[in-house]
């Protein structure tokens, strides 16, 4: 029993683990974040946030915006929310920076958790984990903090939610108190939960979240078959808890839907504002090649070989493994919930392409409030969120070492198609750089030469990686290797090609950059 105990414990340190080291300048209080938003918004906002909680004040007003401007009012100012909390006991750069790898970790922790709950093992777990902490949509993030933040306690919204059905299904006296099992405990921890999301300072990401929790309980309940009793008083304890959150996050809600109501939001945006920064469809090539051209100009963002301008995420990588994992989730015992989670996902990719489809365009006409929000590229989310599941089943079925019919010629498939297209490019240059360049930007124009090696090696990396799966995959059948070292070495493969993919995409200066 200990020893299982502490075995179980074993993940959850390499997620913590991974992430520290993912983020090892920032962990280590030697860098700070300096991409887009991080420089010129959040770092000034925090700074005045601390400047109050040091003072024992409560900042309600900045003066560094125009003439000035309500502080408090603005949900993205985070004086409610608790992590924030830590500004009134430590100096500015060392809160900022352990914040910034709290939220990293706990993203990472909230979703091994939640699968774990829906039953996977501990590779399985992992490797979702992984998938999420990592994953392209994640490491966007680190320059949006407050959708970092928001986006970390997505998944935990999931786990709660899933919790309190599960709680009501097993516990025969719905009256019990003793306990976070009990429906009341997990009422708690739900409403604690959305209430610590609400006040991250990223409305849009809550709403999303609690549309991903709601797929997860809905698919859960299909596959359990709870009784009607259980679903009806489920449903009660979800109207509890939303009234709990509601009276937890007043505090920051009530001016903030003032101080809304005299922004250019409150009568609602135009579909032109709305739908700026949305996935361009050539964009969604990056969903298996990853991101990482870096202009040697432009020392504090990013530029892609294909689409022009800054996307608002700066990845939308999904893992070189995930094709992969994506084919043994569909035949493993959660298929049908994978399933489900493909179509969400191709779903969220649709309004995530903006106004270059029917979709958003028809959703912004015809649903209330979707005027007050911008930028369709949030809704990858969903998508990310899709891919952590159905990563997690393809990892358990992976381990399960069950064949299937057609898995040579898939295995064969997978590896040969990235090298068939890294063939392709460097024998035909001329074409690919007129395709590449009717869809980039003047730099890519004056050094097309160092953009295209880059999206070479890109390929080879996604054929590499394709290769060592497959490997590793077809040892493991052959009984070369046991399970334990084979669910080890998978999450090192996935833990590995998201973290090499996502690691520059947020450059950091030293501390002394801020301070000057």
């Amino acid at each position: 029993m200990e020893r299982s105990r502490v075995v179980q414990l074993v993940p959850v340190a390499i997620l913590i683990a991974v992430g520290a080291g993912y983020l090892w300048e920032i962990a280590s209080l030697t860098g700070v974040p300096i991409a887009r938003d991080v420089q010129m918004f959040f770092v000034p906002q925090k700074r005045l946030l601390w400047e109050a909680l040091q003072a024992r004040e409560i900042p309600l007003w900045t003066p560094f915006i125009g003439t000035g401007a309500p502080f408090l009012a603005n949900i993205q100012s985070g004086f409610f929310y608790p992590p924030h909390w830590l500004y009134a006991v430590l100096p500015f750069y060392v809160a900022f920076d352990l914040l910034i790898v709290f939220h990293v970790v706990l993203g990472g922790l909230f979703a091994f958790a939640l699968c774990r709950r829906l039953g996977r093992g501990l590779a399985g777990s992992y490797v979702g984990a992984a998938t999420w902490m990592l994953g392209g949509y994640f490491a966007s993030l680190l320059n949006l903090l407050n959708a970092l933040q928001a986006g970390a306690w997505a998944p935990g919204v999931a786990w709660a939610a899933l919790g309190t059905m599960q709680s009501v299904a097993t516990s025969v006296d719905t009256s019990k108190v003793g306990g976070l099992g009990s429906p009341r405990g997990s009422i708690a921890v739900l409403a604690g939960v959305v209430a610590c999301a609400a006040l991250a300072g990223e409305p849009q990401s809550v709403l999303l979240a609690m549309v991903c929790a709601a797929i997860t309980v809905v698919t859960w309940s299909i596959r359990e078959h709870p009784s009607r009793g259980t679903l009806l008083r489920s449903m009660g304890a979800y109207g509890v808890a939303a009234l709990v959150v509601l009276g937890l996050v007043m505090a920051q809600v009530l001016p903030t839907l003032e101080f809304l109501s005299d922004s250019g939001r409150g009568s609602g945006l135009s579909l032109e504002r709305a739908a700026a920064f949305d996935i361009k469809p050539v964009r969604l090539l990056y969903m298996f090649v990853p991101t990482d051209f870096r202009d040697p100009e432009y020392e504090f963002g990013l530029r892609s070989i294909i689409g022009s301008g800054d996307p608002w995420l700066f990845s939308i990588y999904l893992g070189a493994l995930f094709p992969l994992l994506a084919a043994l989730a569909l035949r493993s015992d959660r298929k049908r919930e994978a399933r489900v989670w493909l179509a969400a996902a191709a779903l969220a990719i649709l309004v995530g392409l903006g106004d270059s489809t029917p979709v958003f365009p028809w959703l912004f006409e015809h649903v209330p409030g979707l005027s007050a929000f911008r930028f369709p590229e949030k809704y990858f989310m969903i998508a990310a969120f899709a891919a952590m599941l159905i990563a997690a089943f393809g990892a358990e079925e992976a381990t399960s070492a069950r064949r299937h019919r057609g898995d040579r010629w898939w295995a064969l498939a997978y590896v040969a198609v990235p090298l068939a297209v890294l063939g392709f490019i460097n024998l035909r240059y001329d074409a690919v750089r007129d395709w590449a360049l009717a869809f980039g930007n003047t730099r890519m124009a004056e050094d097309y030469a160092y953009a295209f090696g880059l999206w070479s090696q890109n390929l080879a990396k996604l054929a590499g990686f394709a290769a060592l799966a497959v490997g590793l995959v077809w040892i493991y059948r052959k009984g070369r290797i046991q399970r334990h070292w084979f669910a080890i070495l998978l999450g090192a493969l996935v833990s590995g090609d998201l973290a090499i993919a996502g690691r520059h995409l947020n450059p950091v200066v030293d501390v002394e950059f801020y301070e000057t």
